[in-house]
């Protein structure tokens, strides 16, 4: 993954270079990176004693049942991006500029997700499947519940964090050129909204590992149908009324629904008053993935009674408490501060040494183990004393 972000760094910096053949110049750089990719990997299959070689037998009976397994697989893993092509979709019948201030705001939403969560969940995958194997449902019930305490006691206080600095933050990183203040408020109001599905979302991604792990690749393609299409729900419920002026059928679909939705007593009136218009697309995904996280962790108990989620929950409501003080004092720090830079860099200092107080204070299991492997590990010892 990183040759292919490495070349695809390099074809956007070649492309700036270029102003006819920028777009073919990016294209290319996705086809040279997906060949470096797969590569760079050869060598380390070699070591491991794996031959890759041409075969006229294809139609195996493990071929057979990897494609079984894989088709359900895709298809939940279709469902983010059919998520994000929806949200699109739907951001285009709003105010212009929407679709960008979705996009840019997403992908600081997705940096703790993609540097923790999914680095987290796929080394968990195999250590999973190897319980599995050996039927060690002990160490396949510990390595779940202790993934996600590790995720709760991460990710809780990236997403207080990115709310507590989502207004510098943004200005720091996007607002020059064409990116004016104004987009940098709309911006950040969905950087905001993002930040209250990231924790579940990142849990989520380690339950749905914990099913793959048993070859049921079926349960999380349904509850990604599921959340799908309540996702689409919501943020139509949350968006506002369509302008007049927009037409199509993607256009009758949400007024039709809207128009629905207004007729159930009180939940109309709600929807009246929450016109959030692009944050709304944002804050639906985190509440439909409220609903899908709440079905895997059922699924999971019943799938196995003797796992320990009640650790989880302990752990997930310390890390919160200690992300909420950490959250008040870089609010608080970023009054004192005039540059946006101070700001960002002052707030994620006191934000990481308050939030580690206040675990330490709450007595939280995660830090005192994450402590200890700093202290055994030789490079974070090195330069310590």
């Amino acid at each position: 993954q990183i040759t292919m972000n490495l070349v695809l760094i390099s074809g956007a910096v070649l492309a700036g270079y270029s102003d006819s053949n920028a777009a073919n110049i990016l294209a290319w750089s996705v086809i040279v990176g997906g060949v470096v990719q797969v590569a760079v990997q050869l060598p380390f299959l070699s070591r491991a004693g794996i031959r890759l070689r041409l075969t006229s037998r294809m139609w195996t009976a493990p071929v057979r049942q990897t494609l079984i397994l894989m088709l359900p697989a895709m298809l939940g893993a279709a469902v983010y991006q059919l998520t994000i092509v929806v949200n699109t979709m739907l951001a285009s019948l709003l105010e212009p500029g929407s679709v960008s201030w979705l996009f840019y705001a997403d992908r600081l939403a997705q940096l703790p997700i993609g540097v923790f969560s999914i680095a987290l969940a796929t080394v968990l995958l195999p250590a999973l499947a190897k319980s599995v194997a050996n039927s060690e449902h002990e160490q396949y019930h510990k390595n779940t519940v202790d993934t996600l305490r590790f995720t709760s006691f991460i990710i809780a206080p990236a997403a207080c964090g990115l709310f507590a600095l989502s207004d510098p933050l943004v200005r720091l990183i996007f607002e020059r050129g064409e990116f004016t203040p104004y987009a940098s408020v709309q911006t950040s109001a969905a950087l905001k909204a993002y930040c209250f599905g990231l924790w579940l979302l990142s849990c989520q991604t380690v339950l749905s590992r914990a099913f793959l792990a048993r070859k049921d690749t079926v349960t999380p393609m349904l509850i990604g149908i599921v959340t799908l299409i309540c996702n689409f729900i919501i943020a139509v419920a949350l968006i506002g009324q369509i302008g007049l002026t927009s037409a199509g059928w993607l256009t009758e679909i949400v007024r039709a629904i809207r128009s629905m939705l207004q007729s159930i007593p009180v939940l109309g009136q709600l929807i009246v008053v929450l016109d959030l218009k692009h944050a709304g697309l944002a804050l639906a995904s985190g509440l439909a993935t409220v609903l899908s996280f709440g079905m895997y962790l059922y699924l999971a108990k019943r799938a196995s009674p003797a796992m320990q989620l009640d650790l989880f929950v302990r752990a997930s409501i310390r890390s919160w408490l200690a992300g909420i003080v950490m959250l008040v004092a870089v609010q608080y720090v970023q009054s004192s501060c005039n540059s946006d830079l101070c700001g960002v860099l002052l707030g994620v200092g006191l934000g990481v040494v308050s939030y580690l107080g206040a675990s330490l204070l709450l007595r939280s299991v995660e830090c005192k183990e994450l402590l200890k492997m700093a202290k055994t590990t030789p490079l974070l010892r090195f330069g310590s004393g």
